[in-house]
């Protein structure tokens, strides 16, 4: 049903790290391997957090069950990496990941901002075949350059959407919408005359050093990357 046991765990991430993923599920597979190197989440970092706590390694469910059953006592949930760490409250973050677990294709789960304002605008579409890992490389770029962020989820599983849905919690300049044909001219008419606006297509095979440069060179005018 394209759903996870835990939000904090993205079995498509998971499974590119372990040698055994593809033949037993990769909750099972992550469960039975040392925990501590091993990438749950592109919003939250299971290997700083076992770092942190070492205790969590052993704990049931590894630093995933450790780290939701603290959630829940404390009160709050940290996402992000590094500089980019955000504490968010634990209703809020259930919310979230319902809302988008239950969305359906045609229901927006944040609006898109109405009038960018900043002079880059980052469109972000994200497929069903798409890298998560890769999504957050190029979020985490885009919010370094201080641009205005929307991640536009088309046909994808609910796991996507989740994922998707706890950037938006983590980066307060992110909106995530469904992608519709519309969706760039709405952007194009709200953003800054001056405004860059760079577009990732679902699926494109762009990193993030790439986005930094099509955003540099966009300034003097339009191009696109060459597709080879």
């Amino acid at each position: 049903s394209g759903l996870s046991l835990n939000p904090l765990f993205t079995e498509r991430l998971v499974s590119r790290q372990l040698s055994d993923a593809d033949r037993v599920p990769a909750l099972y597979a992550y469960l039975v391997n040392d925990a501590r190197s091993i990438r749950t989440s592109i919003v939250w970092d299971t290997v700083s957090y076992a770092q942190r706590h070492p205790e969590s390694v052993a704990a049931p469910g590894g630093p995933v069950g450790h780290a939701w059953r603290s959630a829940r006592t404390i009160g709050t949930l940290d996402l992000g990496f590094d500089e980019f760490t955000t504490p968010i409250d634990w209703v809020r973050f259930r919310s979230a990941v319902l809302g988008a677990a239950r969305a359906s294709r045609s229901t927006e789960f944040t609006p898109a901002p109405d009038s960018p304002t900043t002079s880059l605008v980052f469109v972000c579409r994200v497929g069903a075949n798409d890298d998560l890992a890769t999504i957050l490389d190029l979020t985490i770029a885009a919010a370094r350059l201080d641009a205005d962020l929307v991640v536009a989820v088309g046909s994808v599983d609910a796991e996507i959407r989740v994922q998707c849905a706890l950037l938006a919690l983590w980066i307060p300049r992110l909106a995530v919408c469904v992608d519709r044909d519309d969706l760039l001219a709405d952007v194009e008419s709200a953003r800054d005359d001056g405004a860059v606006l760079v577009v990732r297509g679902p699926s494109a095979g762009i990193t993030a050093a790439d986005f930094v440069e099509l955003a540099r060179r966009g300034a003097d005018g339009s191009i696109a990357p060459l597709w080879v």
